[in-house]
């Protein structure tokens, strides 16, 4: 019989499916309580409900053993799935397992021990061994629904990490300098990540619920500061609340460096399952306004590195606009300035545009579009979304706008529904930039190394390398194909530098380098099959 903590385990592991299967079925949690056993019945529609094998005495699992009579189901990582295939003797995955996990929106890797799953060219999925060939992998990604195809982009871009720049990052530094911990599963599968920021009461959260087509839980909003908390809304089927500090420790989410930001910040993020149509395409990061004064830095953790953060691994940034307040803050000024490559990303949204008359929202949009030239470093005007984005009819104030504005939110609509498809190019551009950075950075460091003083670094001898850190930059440029535009802002370096132990740079390793030029070599192969793999999929 499974006890109540495991029973719990499952059910917050698989989204709640366990309950809501039952429900159907007819089951009541007693039953399952009671019930729920090795040979129960829904183990042959979807295994991972199963329950492992427990040591005697104790309610710790005994990993790796059996969880049927059959053979098929192990135990791996305190659930049971479908074993991962050994030599020439292969596990098949039951199609109904499949369309069990497409229709909780899980990878259908989750299925197998070791989390690799094909699909044959007569339709059956296998378990196999994680260190697949990337010549499969990449045949992979032309195979089946777009939940397997994505999944196989992502295992291709963890193997290239793992043998290509892991070592490289470790070696020097690298999390330390960017926030950038080692590359997990989790991160590789991301959907794309829509990212709202700006002042308080602009609307940001109302725009989230206009956009999703319902509140989420604990969404609050209101005229006074209210959203102060960052929340990832992600899709499920479940609605439910997920702490920070969970998040952090899941292996199948992305959130794990964010740890390095202190038990401040993990109490101050959640994350949010919704059962929106419009989230299984991408999800959505809401952060709190931006205060003016001094109360927007007295936080319990640093928010200008947590919103940098989030920025590096959006692939949408929306800065919200109140019509009637208009002017940039300093505080705002340093957020936008913050966001540094980011910028990019930023798309502008108008909002509350329904209350103002005609003549007046162009004054509005005028003096925005002036204070936003004089913040953001980019040479670009910035696309700008001019409406009201909440339930409800337009106000008569602005009728004549009416169609401009459902014109601007038809455009917004548009681009986000193609994120998901530009979002597998901007993952593969944004390893890219992470393989050449690891790169320039272990070269910059090196060169560093190499002015060392006889007598050991000082601090004099140290301010004397960050001051003329101009001077390296030049001189690395071309050293193992670096670029100047593959390393930080000055600026940015030069104050990572200040607090930097020098003693702690290595000696540089040729092998490293080479193994990044090849991840670069292998990511060609990737680009040519992106357009053929991914156009025009739809799932089933």
């Amino acid at each position: 019989m499974v006890t109540r903590r495991r029973l719990t385990m499952a059910i917050l592991a698989l989204g709640g499916s366990l309950l809501s299967e039952a429900s159907r079925t007819g089951l009541t949690r007693s039953d399952l309580e009671s019930n729920l056993s090795v040979e129960d019945p829904m183990a042959a529609i979807a295994p991972l409900l199963g329950r492992c094998p427990k040591k005697a005495n104790s309610n710790d699992d005994i990993e790796g053993a059996w969880c049927d009579s059959a053979h098929m189901i192990k135990c791996c990582n305190h659930a049971c799935r479908y074993r991962t295939s050994k030599s020439n003797r292969d596990t098949v995955v039951p199609q109904e397992t499949i369309d069990k996990l497409a229709e909780m929106g899980l990878p259908f890797s989750d299925a197998c021990c070791r989390q690799t799953i094909t699909l044959d060219i007569d339709g059956t999925w296998t378990c196999r061994k994680s260190d697949i060939p990337m010549r499969e992998l990449l045949d992979q990604m032309t195979r089946g629904p777009m939940t397997h195809r994505w999944g196989s982009f992502a295992e291709a871009m963890l193997k290239l990490y793992n043998e290509g720049i892991f070592k490289l990052e470790s070696y020097f530094s690298s999390e330390y300098f960017y926030y950038k911990g080692p590359m997990t599963r989790g991160e590789a599968l991301a959907k794309p990540l829509v990212m709202t920021m700006g002042g308080y009461s602009t609307g940001k959260t109302t725009f989230i619920k206009s956009l999703i087509g319902k509140e989420y839980r604990g969404m609050h909003i209101g005229a006074e500061p209210t959203t102060d908390k960052f929340t990832i809304i992600q899709h499920g089927l479940e609605e439910t609340i997920t702490s920070g500090e969970i998040l952090a420790v899941d292996p199948q989410q992305e959130f794990g460096t964010l740890a390095q930001f202190g038990t401040g910040f993990l109490r101050s993020f959640q994350g949010a399952l919704v059962n929106s149509p419009a989230l299984q395409d991408f999800s959505i990061v809401d952060t709190p306004g931006v205060l003016s004064g001094s109360k927007q830095f007295q936080r319990d953790y640093d928010f200008l590195k947590t919103a940098r953060w989030f920025a590096d691994r959006s692939d949408l940034i929306l800065l919200m606009f109140d019509v009637h307040k208009i002017d940039i803050s300093d505080e705002l000024k340093r957020v936008i300035k913050n966001l540094g490559p980011n910028q990019y990303k930023v798309r502008i949204v108008l909002n509350k545009a329904d209350s103002l008359d005609p003549s007046a929202l162009l004054r509005s949009y005028g003096g925005l579009m002036y204070g936003l030239g004089r913040v953001f470093d980019t040479p670009e005007l910035k696309r700008i979304y001019v409406g009201s984005f909440q339930d409800g009819e337009y106000k008569e104030a602005s009728e004549i706008l009416h169609s401009v504005f459902e014109h601007d939110k038809g455009l917004l609509m548009t681009d986000l529904k193609h994120l998901a498809k530009e979002s597998l190019k901007e993952k593969l551009n944004k390893f890219i930039q992470r393989i050449k950075l690891a790169k320039a950075h272990a070269t910059l460091l090196d060169e560093i190394k190499s002015r060392k003083p006889t007598f050991g670094w000082g601090s004099k001898s140290k301010a004397g390398i960050i001051s003329s850190l101009d001077e390296i930059y030049k001189k690395v440029e071309g050293v193992n194909g670096v670029a100047r535009g593959d390393l930080p802002s000055l600026d940015y370096m030069q104050e990572k530098l200040e607090t930097f132990d020098f003693n702690k740079i290595p000696p540089m390793k040729e092998k490293y380098i080479h193994a990044a030029n090849d991840a670069l070599g292998s990511i060609s192969s990737m680009t040519a099959i992106l357009s053929r793999a991914f156009e025009g999929i739809q799932e089933p």
